[in-house]
């Protein structure tokens, strides 16, 4: 994915004016094509802490291992109704906490995304 978006961010105009300056073109690449090739980075590592948080409900709950899963587990199979409320609301929180947590990221990496 990094190398994608490095090649595609290497095509493009602004670098080839920034390479072809007095600048060396290490010292281009790392600032320029480095830091837009981390943007999607970020975003997939926001996707994967999601998926992580989830499959540990499911490994929670398959080896029996005490934690947020097993006892979401079990509220479901006894319908502890506040239990099976607040395991969703915890988890919907720290799902959409992390949205911001990256838009910050992305607008810290990029320098075409800055908050207004």
């Amino acid at each position: 994915m990094v190398r994608a978006q490095v090649l595609d961010t290497v095509g493009e105009r602004t670098y080839r004016w920034c390479a072809r300056s007095a600048s060396p073109n290490g010292t281009v690449f790392g600032t320029f094509a480095m830091r837009l090739a981390w943007n999607p980075v970020a975003a997939v590592l926001a996707l994967v802490f999601a998926y992580s948080l989830v499959n540990t409900f499911l490994v929670e709950s398959i080896f029996d291992w005490p934690g947020l899963g097993s006892y979401a587990a079990a509220s479901v199979s006894t319908l502890d109704t506040p239990a099976i409320v607040g395991v969703t609301l915890f988890v919907a929180v720290i799902l959409r906490g992390r949205q911001p947590g990256r838009d910050l990221v992305q607008a810290a990496l990029d320098p075409r995304i800055r908050l207004r």
